[in-house]
């Protein structure tokens, strides 16, 4: 496969998942917001393919926000050659209605060394359905390519600040595919979060659209990640 096609197969807001959602500036606080956070894993998966040839990759993102706006970027190394490094930026907005919290955005991918780059508008959806249990909903598509990835996912709280989430996700482009993960996580402080997943899909290697035939392997991952 080309590495064009290939960006556009693997392509995935990362940083809507990695960044934390703002909350509207209540009377008597500043409007602005900020953060960031950094990851260590064991492999970076997007997708249910492989970004660093099953290497180790380390992730950092930072995010300014004005009210329910936001800028983010996020970067991590990869192994798709010539390009060695990718960095995304996303603006948004992330309202709020009723108990649905939404995040609506466009996110650029670029590869510096080969000079390539993407993007993905996005719509997500998340809901606390008791106090322990959330659910949430994601759609993105390439406006170039009309590629669409829909996901659901759900997570659930567990005593002494450990969890349990999944996710179903399913892939429509120019290779159509299943995928999903299922994972527990432990947090600390708020802040540090250890979580070892699960990630499987329905590509097999005669239809894997990675750099290699064992980029879609089931894999397990773990991950230590902060976010301040």
């Amino acid at each position: 496969m080309q590495k064009t096609s290939l960006l556009k197969a693997l392509a995935v807001a990362s940083i809507a998942v990695a960044a934390p959602s703002i909350a509207v500036a209540q009377e008597g606080e500043s409007p602005f917001s900020w953060g960031f956070g950094a990851a260590l894993t064991t492999d970076f998966i997007s997708r249910g393919i492989t970004q660093t040839d099953h290497g180790i990759a380390l992730q950092g993102w930072g995010e300014v926000g004005l009210y329910d706006f936001y800028v983010n970027v996020w970067a991590s190394n990869v192994d798709l050659p010539p390009d060695d490094i990718e960095i995304d930026l996303a603006v948004g907005w992330r309202p709020t209605l009723g108990p649905v919290g939404l995040d609506i955005g466009y996110v650029r991918y670029f590869y510096p060394d080969s000079g390539l780059s993407l993007g993905e508008i996005y719509l997500k959806a998340g809901a606390d359905v008791s106090e322990r249990v959330h659910i949430g909903g994601a759609f993105f598509i390439d406006p170039d390519s009309s590629a669409t990835y829909v996901e659901g996912n759900a997570s659930v709280a567990l005593p002494h600040d450990f969890g349990i989430s999944g996710a179903v996700g399913f892939v429509d482009g120019s290779t159509d595919w299943t995928v999903w993960n299922v994972g527990a996580f432990w947090t600390w402080n708020d802040k540090v979060t250890i979580d070892v997943r699960y990630w499987d899909s329905t590509l097999t290697p005669g239809t894997c659209p990675g750099i290699a035939a064992d980029s879609c392997d089931a894999r397990v991952v773990g991950t230590i990640s902060f976010a301040y």
